[in-house]
């Protein structure tokens, strides 16, 4: 993209209707636990934040999504700086209100129920919603299909 001179995934594709990017989904699982483990005030962990946040700040427009997941939301791990960039969050049940803020700005999932109960917040929007659990054998016969 730099290359071409484009901004935006969608000018590329346009300019280049033969040789057309994709959207990648960046999934980065136990964010919080990842963090923990470069130590605290580390460079690793200074480096580590610097690079979420850079893609986090120009990778929608470029077809990258970030999905940060951890199940110990608190603000040392992921910091404001980051949790604001993010657009979109998706709350299962917590512990209390105050991990509830932290992922979602306000109270509310500490009272969801248990399996897949959640909550979804998009921009200003809360929504609650069910989510299921697919078996992976599931996965691969599902994608077989769709080949």
């Amino acid at each position: 993209m730099h290359e071409a001179k484009c901004d935006k995934i969608q000018e590329y594709n346009r300019r280049h209707p033969d040789d057309k990017l994709y959207p990648l989904i960046v999934i980065v699982d136990e964010f919080a636990d990842l963090a923990d483990q470069l130590g605290r005030n580390s460079a690793a962990r200074k480096a580590f934040y610097d690079n979420i946040r850079r893609i986090a700040q120009l990778g929608r427009s470029r077809g990258i999504h970030l999905v940060l997941c951890t199940q110990r939301p608190s603000a040392d791990l992921v910091p404001t700086n980051i949790r604001s960039l993010m657009n979109c969050r998706v709350a299962l049940r917590v512990n209390d209100a105050t991990a509830s803020r932290m992922i979602l700005e306000e109270p509310g999932a500490e009272q969801l129920q248990l399996m897949g109960d959640l909550l979804f917040k998009d921009l200003d929007t809360l929504y609650r919603a069910q989510g299921y659990y697919v078996e992976p054998k599931d996965v691969v016969e599902f994608l077989r299909g769709v080949q």
